[in-house]
């Protein structure tokens, strides 16, 4: 097996990364980490996900609006934003998940409120980089740590960047809708002009509203589903490659081959013989 340092991190970062789309909401703790070239596709959760730029710069989009976010400044994404990250360059970044077990006293603020602004630029004494790496660092040891750093950092955001009433319509729910559609649906053929006439709208209407709101085609976003579908059965299961394809929705192995390779950079069988642990 060949596990190449200079992809050590990138590896873990992919598969941690999947899991928590899947499965962040159910988190009964905070997850914080350290992550190089950051990407992600759009997605949502009721979690709270902060992203402080430590070198280079990371690209984002939040319900539809790209942000660039540039080394020592914090991204914020509020309960319910669609967003996904795309890294142009190079970029380093601690990441925090705080899912509303985490803060009980504020989840229902967190769910009904949204903060003012995505971005807030770190102070001189970096106060927000400082709570964020000890975060990722003893915090991640010591739940009590843990639990009061969060009420720190989001008490410091909330005196920053302030607190708007969270708007669920419009776009953004608009793309809710259709991302949960593609997930319950992603196994299953790929047929756009069904998806546009359960939303309503033509084929190109639907299209472009796509793309234009997410930044990419309706078929790259579904292959991506099933590149995470496929990879946690890979890591799960003991399943042969061809049946994981089978079971993520590709129509044949070639389509699945290419679809991996371009999302983790390596082929499947590479993937699921891949030490993902901590070293």
């Amino acid at each position: 097996m060949q596990t190449p340092d200079a992809h050590a991190t990138m590896e873990r970062g992919v598969f941690v990364q999947g899991f928590y789309e899947n499965h962040r909401d159910d988190m009964a703790h905070v997850s914080a980490g350290y992550r190089e070239n950051d990407h992600c596709v759009p997605h949502f959760h009721r979690s709270v996900e902060l992203t402080y730029v430590l070198e280079g710069a990371l690209e984002a989009t939040l319900d539809g609006v790209c942000h660039t976010v540039p080394a020592g400044t914090l991204l914020i994404v509020s309960s319910y934003v669609v967003h996904a990250y795309a890294t142009p360059r190079y970029s380093r970044s601690v990441v925090t998940i705080i899912p509303g077990s985490e803060v009980p006293s504020a989840r229902a603020l967190m769910e009904q409120k949204a903060f003012a602004a995505p971005l807030c630029p770190d102070d001189a004494q970096g106060t927000l980089r400082m709570l964020l790496c000890m975060l990722a660092g003893e915090g991640m040891r010591n739940p009590l740590t843990s639990k009061g750093i969060c009420y720190a950092v989001l008490g410091l955001l909330t005196e920053r960047v302030g607190l708007v009433e969270a708007r669920p319509g419009g776009h953004a729910g608009f793309i809710r809708n259709v991302l949960d559609y593609f997930q319950a649906h992603h196994t299953e053929p790929l047929c756009v002009q069904r998806a546009a006439e359960h939303f309503g709208y033509s084929r190109s209407r639907f299209s472009h509203l796509f793309n234009r709101r997410l930044g990419c085609s309706i078929p790259e976003y579904v292959a991506s589903l099933r590149c995470r579908h496929a990879a946690q059965l890979l890591r799960e299961t003991d399943l042969p490659v061809s049946d994981v394809a089978l079971a993520a929705g590709f129509e044949s192995q070639r389509t699945f081959y290419r679809a991996f390779r371009k999302q983790y950079d390596m082929t499947p069988q590479r993937y699921a013989a891949a030490d993902f642990g901590e070293k």
